[in-house]
């Protein structure tokens, strides 16, 4: 583990605090299967705060509210499979695939779901439609999101990010 990263955790968190809910901060950092700098980075500040502008946008808004988790990872390399499914590892499937990546059977399906929803978005306002999984909107009262994967599906919750646990937490970098 970076010492240096789990330091920076530390002071962000406040190491009590990262005990009380963890356990340990090693805990915190290590509880996916995602280098830990991306994991508690992609929580705290991408998962988590998307939950919370969704909540704010379902709960002011009539026009509905779509949020997503990108969970895929890229099996065919070594180095981008480690990475795990870290912010901005879901562009490739929206934008053109480049590099020497050669996109498996179930990359291109997700490739193919993204497109759509992104699509149907654009001219209509909705991602919904053809033979996609339904993509629910997210409700004030609920956390609704497509998790976006090797099986698509509509899921409540925060993704396991402990979402509660880092809205409760001032963190030092810049945030909505």
């Amino acid at each position: 583990m970076d010492t240096s990263y789990a330091a920076a955790v530390d002071k962000s968190s406040g190491r009590p605090r990262a005990i009380a809910f963890f356990g340990s901060t090693r805990r915190a950092l290590i509880r996916r299967p995602v280098r830990p700098s991306l994991q508690v980075t992609t929580d705290a500040e991408f998962t988590c705060k998307s939950r919370h502008v969704a909540r704010l946008f379902a709960r002011v808004q009539k026009e509905p509210v779509y949020r997503y988790l990108f969970s895929h990872t890229l099996e065919n390399d070594p180095a981008l499979k480690a990475v795990g499914a870290a912010h901005t590892i879901e562009h490739p499937f929206l934008f053109a695939w480049q590099g020497k990546y050669k996109p498996t059977e179930t990359d291109l399906t997700v490739q193919r779901h993204m497109v759509g929803y992104w699509t149907r978005m654009a001219k209509t306002g909705n991602p919904n439609g053809g033979s996609d999984p339904e993509w629910s909107a997210v409700a004030a009262d609920n956390d609704t999101y497509l998790d976006i994967g090797a099986t698509t599906a509509t899921k409540t919750g925060d993704g396991n990010a402990h979402c509660d646990f880092w809205e409760g937490v001032p963190l030092l970098w810049p945030h909505i």
